[in-house]
């Protein structure tokens, strides 16, 4: 990341309403946010949650109800699209099927008058970045979903605009050309220095390449952070819901002890766990449990939790095992499948009496 913690978009109170409706449609509450200069910043949530409208709006394809969009110092919240030093590539790309390769990508640079030569020497150097160069003749319609993403990227990327918005452009592609080109695109940001703005549902992917993100929820940001940040420490259920996988248990707190609480699970049973929304006694909270940090343990291990196994699912890398608690509480553990010298790796059966372990800073207090 070569981000130098200037500002590149600086977005203060935006809100977009739809006045097609009787009453309106909130597409986006009042968003404040930051994205700095060289930055891979990922706008992520479930569709309707408003990531788009933002896209859209600091594109110019929307204009705001209110609030500013700040472009290195300059507010261009009511500029049009040619006015704004940004470019977009769209999820279906967009690209000309009449034109060749290096015609697509030529075609903003022929729009701002430069001279054949200056033109010709940038297309080629941007084919030649996306690994696409022997392709200069050939049309659309002869590459595959993976080469018109990469020509639609290097079209966008020619005219070097300060900031590239991308709008879920490897939704159409399957899931190993997705992950290639996650490396793809992360590598050509990195090489180019641009900040770019990514717009994407799948939660593996903004953690792959972000170096920030927003997780976007019913038209407001939830929260902003680094992947582990966003992973490690949600800032409520929403956020731990909805990226990776989570067991939200409700507890109430019991006791606290030097910025450790002690939290009732059910009837008997005791967690333990970081003071990190300084609660104290008598609070009623969730837990945000993730299964890879539940292990099973031997039952006489001090402060083991006993459980019964209802459940087990092989995925290949991992197992994952449902267990029952006290009172009915049911959590989702997961397994590495590793090899473990010839010894079964499926070796607990359904109903077998078990327990596990939670360590103290495995699980987080969330904020509702």
């Amino acid at each position: 990341m070569r981000v130098n913690g200037d500002s590149a978009i600086l977005i203060n109170g935006l809100r977009k309403v739809y006045e097609s409706t009787e009453n309106g449609v909130v597409a986006l509450k009042r968003a404040d946010l930051e994205v700095l200069c060289g930055e891979f910043f990922t706008l992520l949530g479930p569709s309707g949650c408003g990531k788009t409208t933002l896209l859209r709006l600091i594109a110019g394809f929307e204009y705001p109800t209110e609030g500013e969009i700040h472009l290195f110092g300059k507010n261009i919240a009511n500029l049009p699209p040619f006015k704004r030093p940004v470019n977009t590539v769209f999820q279906n790309y967009a690209l000309f099927p009449h034109l060749t390769v290096a015609e697509n990508v030529a075609f903003g640079l022929q729009g701002l008058k430069k001279a054949k030569s200056e033109v010709a020497e940038i297309v080629t150097e941007m084919l030649e970045m996306v690994h696409l160069g022997h392709l200069a003749d050939r049309h659309p319609d002869k590459l595959s979903g993976g080469q018109r993403q990469r020509i639609a990227l290097a079209r966008a990327l020619a005219p070097r605009p300060e900031v590239l918005l991308l709008d879920e452009p490897l939704s159409a592609l399957d899931l190993k050309l997705r992950q290639a080109m996650r490396e793809e695109l992360k590598r050509i940001q990195e090489q180019t220095g641009i900040t770019f703005i990514f717009v994407t549902h799948d939660q593996e992917e903004a953690l792959a390449m972000s170096d920030r993100i927003a997780v976007m929820s019913e038209g407001q940001i939830q929260q902003i952070g680094t992947p582990e940040e966003i992973y490690e420490s949600p800032s409520n259920q929403f956020v731990a819901n909805f990226i990776g996988e989570t067991n939200l248990v409700n507890i109430e707190v019991v006791g606290v002890n030097n910025g450790t609480v002690e939290c009732s699970v059910a009837e008997g049973l005791i967690l333990k766990c970081t003071n990190n929304h300084n609660v104290v006694s008598g609070d009623k909270r969730t837990l945000s449990i993730r299964p890879e940090n539940i292990r099973f343990v031997d039952p006489s291990t001090s402060g083991a939790l006993p459980c019964k196994l209802i459940e087990k699912t092989y995925i290949g890398t991992d197992i994952q095992y449902q267990v029952a608690l006290a009172d009915g509480v049911e959590l989702r553990l997961r397994e590495q499948n590793t090899w473990r010298d010839g010894k079964d790796r499926c070796s607990h059966a359904l109903g077998d009496e078990l327990a596990i372990d939670v360590p103290v800073g495995a699980t987080q207090i969330l904020a509702d």
